[in-house]
């Protein structure tokens, strides 16, 4: 049997803090990446998904996300892949 989410009743002097839902900048990670960085953002598997989606369709060629800690922070590295590098400079060289 599946389980089922915890619900809470909320009295009316409860308080509840609202998550707010920050905006990805792309442009920003996008320039970064062309200049040959890596990106660290602190975001959840489901979210790296959508900025890795987005930027490889953006630069048309795939970009790697890794799973990582960051200044004991979590989140996602971002980096063009190594492998369009890798055929990038065979091509160059031939």
């Amino acid at each position: 049997m599946a389980e089922e989410y915890e619900v809470h009743p909320l009295k009316p002097d409860d308080s509840v803090q609202l998550k707010i839902r920050k905006r990805v900048p792309l442009d920003k990670i996008i320039n970064l990446l062309l200049e040959g960085h890596e990106v660290f953002i602190e975001c959840d598997r489901r979210t790296a998904h959508y900025i890795k989606r987005r930027i490889s369709d953006e630069l048309n060629t795939p970009v790697e996300a890794y799973p990582s800690i960051y200044k004991g922070v979590e989140g996602y590295v971002f980096k063009i892949s190594i492998v369009k590098q890798l055929l990038e400079e065979l091509n160059r060289n031939h």
